[in-house]
């Protein structure tokens, strides 16, 4: 029973993905092995683009059916050691220890894809994201990092979306 409550607290209910809490807690975890034995770590932040539209023209309903089939999407295109989690609203996040950014990036062009062809919305409409992406590098500590991936997302989103940036 401890179990089962212990998952339902670090489950995000909708996405089933990690929830934000859950996600903070080991990103202090990762960040220290990280940092002491120099390994490599990167974060891709995501965010549904109009998802305002999507939920107003098809309703909530569909707006939860993209969340959940966005969580599975991520879900399945992780490996067993990466995090994704619902970090807010329409934005995921997935943790990719032992990651650079240009696999990351790679990463998001594989989940990109899935997502466009995932039969979602009525009609030939389809979803796209916008990511942000960002690389440990010496001297980051986890709120920098969280910044710097947020920072990215956010000139993903006012550049077009539909789109990744890396954070320099």
């Amino acid at each position: 029973a401890n179990e089962r409550i212990t998952q339902l607290a670090r489950t995000d209910a909708l996405t089933g993905l990690a929830n934000r809490g859950y996600f903070q807690e080991r990103l202090k975890e990762i960040f220290a092995l990280t940092k002491r034995h120099d390994l490599e770590l990167t974060l891709l932040l995501a965010d549904l683009d109009h998802f305002k539209r999507i939920n107003d023209t098809y309703g909530h309903d569909v707006g939860d059916k993209v969340l959940q089939t966005f969580g599975s999407i991520l879900a399945r295109g992780t490996r067993t050691e990466d995090l994704p989690a619902r970090y807010g609203g329409e934005e995921l996040i997935i943790m990719l220890p032992k990651t650079s950014a240009p696999d990351a990036t790679a990463l998001y062009h594989r989940l990109r894809g899935e997502l466009i062809h995932a039969d979602i919305l009525p009609e030939a409409d389809y979803v796209t994201f916008s990511a942000g992406i960002a690389e440990y590098a010496e001297g980051d500590t986890e709120a920098s990092l969280l910044k710097k991936v947020d920072d990215a997302l956010y000139e993903a989103k006012n550049s077009g979306r539909d789109r990744c940036v890396v954070s320099p």
